[in-house]
């Protein structure tokens, strides 16, 4: 189904922002898209991944003293197992383990989307419909959100509320805009990964220039708000942590200015492609 605007539109099957320009559709670039120019923040997770397939156990540090490993002797132990299993590993068997150590992450990924977006959906409800939401209350990620959202949110303005600049020509949703009990407004993220990321905060900066110049909009297209009154803060929310924690900060502007400088670089990448291609 495709939604219409007088100049924007989403096609909810594609995942595709557009906009009406000069007679024509044309598709936006999607702020997450943007950001992925500032490149990944997971290699060192990814390469563990890996080793773990080959037999290494990550390095329990102890706190006070990070050179001393605590669970040394379990490492050595499942080394030597792992190395032991490759003297009668044929080169058949060995070549398939490197295969599978090479796509570890990417298993890991698929197997943890899931449940981020089931967790990611759960905490949506909750948004949407306050404690009418049918969803797991008794799941400590939910209710540590649900604690946190009564000691400081006045009200929610919007969930998954969508945006778009014509100017850097860019389309979003962010997850919710809340209005805090200090009457200020806050842009907000939820997040699977283990801890906020400054790429969450750079993406955050973008879809406030988009609420800031058009306003918000839900997936039908309609007008839900414009801001009449400040963005103090940007708060992810990185549920892949063991507790669930709010991660704040108050640098909306260098946020703001760091996304126009991805657009920028995105957009000589595009032009450094198509001369190549």
């Amino acid at each position: 189904m495709i939604i219409k605007m007088e100049k924007y539109r989403f096609d909810k099957k594609e995942h595709l922002h557009e906009l009406f320009v000069e007679g024509e559709w044309k598709p936006l670039t999607g702020t997450t898209t943007i950001i992925e120019i500032l490149g990944k923040v997971l290699t060192w997770w990814a390469s563990g991944m890996a080793c773990q397939t080959m037999g290494w156990i990550k390095p329990e540090r102890d706190p006070k003293n990070w050179q001393k490993v605590l669970n040394q002797k379990e490492r050595e132990k499942g080394a030597e197992i792992f190395f032991e299993s490759l003297k009668t590993m044929s080169s058949k068997d060995y070549l398939y383990l490197l295969d599978k150590a090479y796509k570890a992450h990417n298993e890991n990924k698929k197997e943890t989307a899931q449940e981020g977006t089931d967790l990611h959906a759960e905490l949506e409800k909750f948004v949407r419909n306050g404690e009418s939401a049918k969803i797991d209350w008794e799941d400590p990620k939910i209710s540590d959100f649900v604690y946190w959202t009564k000691n400081n949110v006045k009200r929610f303005l919007g969930s998954e509320v969508h945006c778009f600049d014509e100017e850097l020509f860019v389309g979003g949703i962010c997850d919710f805009v809340a209005e805090l009990n200090d009457n200020t407004l806050a842009i907000c993220d939820f997040k699977r990964s283990p801890k906020a990321y400054f790429n969450h905060f750079v993406q955050m900066g973008g879809y406030h220039i988009q609420l800031e110049r058009n306003g918000a909009f839900d997936e039908n297209g309609k007008l839900l708000f414009k801001f009449e009154k400040p963005v103090s803060q940007y708060i992810v929310f990185p549920f892949g942590s063991e507790k669930l924690e709010p991660k704040i900060s108050i640098s909306l502007e260098d946020y703001k200015n760091s996304f126009k400088n991805c657009v920028s670089l995105y957009r000589n990448k595009e032009k450094y492609e198509n001369q190549i291609l």
